[in-house]
């Protein structure tokens, strides 16, 4: 069950009230347990070896995708995990073997275990059913790197240092505060806290199943956001064995829950503010996790905005310097590690981005070709390892409130086409080119106002933006006043017209939310062993004719004081002023 508790802080008129319907959610769908999710190890020593000093296999769970809500089947893949090291080398020695498991019961004992699959091979029944394959014969075995060769050689598949770092390496660059923090939080303790950073402020909170959670969000108090907050990250794999197509969303282990302490210094600055959050973990009970969330000031080493007057009557250069107000929590399910970041700047826009890093899941390959027909779905990035081809996609809240809740929806896309095309687009009535003009094609921008709700297809051939407006609410120039949701960095949607998703609700002077998924798709390489470097998908949230002018034209006026070593010297440069026409 969910409940909602509130309002906040507890007193005479808070209440709680359940969220859901008796039995809305089965059990069926229950988040992870401690009788499921196990990693259980064993040993495969060589003999004549002591037991710690072999290898162990491990097997990997998650929920199979095509169940109904009266069952729960989970697949089981299984791993070898080389030198007894116990790490997440593991992903990159998979076994030729998998099974799935019934766990719908409620006694985990009753759990049957079926379609077990051994090299492309099956799926046999049972467990006995695979066994009596193998003892008549007429199982075709594939061979298993590691526990049969005595020096088989792991580091392939690890972090270790391959090259020992130069005792005279200097350090890198390091940001400071030469005058200390110039944000600040709230002293309470408890589920997350409230920030506040040059006309920006907000409450950050993580959620146990999906994560990063920012409400409240202000700027020069006013409100933009009810809510901003991570809903889930959905991963599918292709393969052409049953191991090999793999698909679940993390939800089910739990994104806040996999939040570990950041690491001062690698994950976030130095100078970074840390804070704790406070969760019920399962049948674990409650649990508190010191440093799970990091809030600081980015200097991104570039001008926010900057131009040189080269033509003024004393050429100068004006601008700002860039830093951004980072919101940033890691969360490592398994093999994958999830940055997720919030950037808050100066000219009230929000940057929101997603970056994958860790270890890719991975297939068993036979050289032989006992495995061949996996070669369309992957690449091979060692002797017996198919690295699947995946993608990775992160959903995301937006609750906009633009000058308050009554908002409509408007959609602005860059065409090409006549001076006919784009003044029918507008509603002239007269459509007809100009005298002067020649050319027969050229850009304009089409707005549309969708009546009812929509699915939008990011599509880099036709840019489009997609605003949240007040009509109620106009900045000096007689515009309506918006936010808009503006793509980034993101795989291209593949979802048809009339998917299913929307449900028709009216767009017009209403309390809109807009779901946002961004992703990546990622074709595995070489290059992504041992692990995968970050990278990862973004949007951003623009003021579109919210203001009237540009919000951080005097940003960061506290670095003035060092502008007159850092601004460029003119004397003696010749300049030169082009007239047009």
């Amino acid at each position: 069950m969910e409940y909602k508790v509130g309002p906040l802080p507890i007193g005479p008129g808070s209440q709680i009230l359940p969220l859901r319907r008796p039995g809305e959610i089965p059990h069926t769908k229950r988040p992870l347990d401690r009788h499921s999710g196990t990693w259980p190890y064993h040993s495969v020593s060589k003999p004549g070896t002591p037991e710690c000093s072999g290898d162990y296999i491990s097997w990997l769970e998650y929920p199979f995708l095509h169940n109904d809500t009266s069952s729960r089947i989970s697949v089981i893949k299984w791993h070898m995990i080389p030198g007894a090291r116990g790490g997440d080398e593991s992903f990159l020695h998979p076994l030729p073997l998998s099974f799935k498991l019934n766990e719908t019961g409620l006694d985990p004992s009753q759990w049957p275990a079926f379609d077990f699959e051994y090299c492309h091979q099956g799926p046999f029944e049972s467990a006995a059913a695979l066994l009596q394959a193998f003892q008549s014969g007429q199982l075709r075995l594939c061979r298993l790197p590691g526990a049969s060769d005595r020096d088989y050689d792991y580091l392939w598949s690890t972090t270790d240092a391959r090259v020992p770092k130069s005792p005279s390496a200097k350090p890198g660059p390091r940001q400071f505060m030469p005058r200390g923090p110039r944000f600040s939080l709230s002293s309470a303790s408890g589920a997350g806290r409230r920030f506040r950073w040059f006309g920006w402020e907000g409450h950050v909170t993580l959620r146990a199943d999906t994560g990063l959670s920012i409400f409240d969000v202000r700027y020069k108090n006013q409100r933009i956001l009810y809510e901003l907050s991570h809903q889930d990250m959905y991963v599918s794999y292709s393969g052409f064995g049953g191991a090999g197509q793999t698909f679940y969303m993390d939800s089910f282990f739990g994104i806040g829950y996999n939040c570990r302490p950041l690491r001062r210094g690698l994950d976030c600055p130095w100078h970074a503010a840390y804070v704790a959050s406070e969760l019920s973990y399962g049948t674990a009970g409650p649990g508190r996790q010191e440093a799970v969330l990091c809030l600081f000031e980015d200097d991104l080493a570039a001008p926010a905005w900057r131009h040189t007057h080269a033509g003024d009557r004393h050429p100068h250069a004006d601008g700002a310097r860039g830093v951004d107000f980072v919101v940033r929590t890691v969360s490592s399910i398994g093999n994958y590690d999830y940055v997720f970041d919030v950037r808050f700047r100066q000219d009230a826009s929000i940057e929101v981005k997603t970056t994958m890093a860790g270890y890719m899941s991975t297939l068993y390959f036979d050289p032989g070709g006992a495995t061949a027909r996996e070669a369309p779905f992957g690449t091979r990035v060692a002797e017996h390892v198919l690295a699947n081809l995946h993608d990775h996609l992160s959903g995301w809240k937006v609750d906009l409130d633009v000058a308050g809740t009554a908002n409509a929806f408007a959609t602005q896309r860059v065409r090409a086409g006549t001076y006919e095309q784009a003044l029918r687009a507008a509603g002239a009535r007269d459509a007809r080119a100009p005298a002067w003009a020649s050319q027969q094609v050229l850009k304009y921008i089409e707005t549309t106002r969708p009546a009812v709700e929509a699915g939008l297809r990011v599509d880099g051939r036709t840019p489009t933006t997609w605003h949240f407006v007040n009509d109620r609410s106009l900045n000096a120039w007689g515009t309506p006043r918006g936010y808009a949701i503006v793509p980034g960095v993101t795989a291209p949607q593949l979802l048809p017209e009339d998917h299913p998703l929307p449900q028709g609700e009216s767009l017009n002077d209403t309390d809109l939310v807009a779901w946002v998924t961004i992703g990546v798709q990622h074709v595995p390489r070489s290059e992504d062993v041992p692990l995968i470097a970050n990278f990862g998908a973004n949007f951003y949230l623009k003021p579109w004719n919210y203001f009237d002018s540009l919000e951080s034209i005097s940003a960061d006026a506290e670095d003035s004081d060092d502008w007159e070593t850092c601004s460029p010297n003119f004397a003696g440069q010749a300049f030169y002023q082009y007239s047009l026409g």
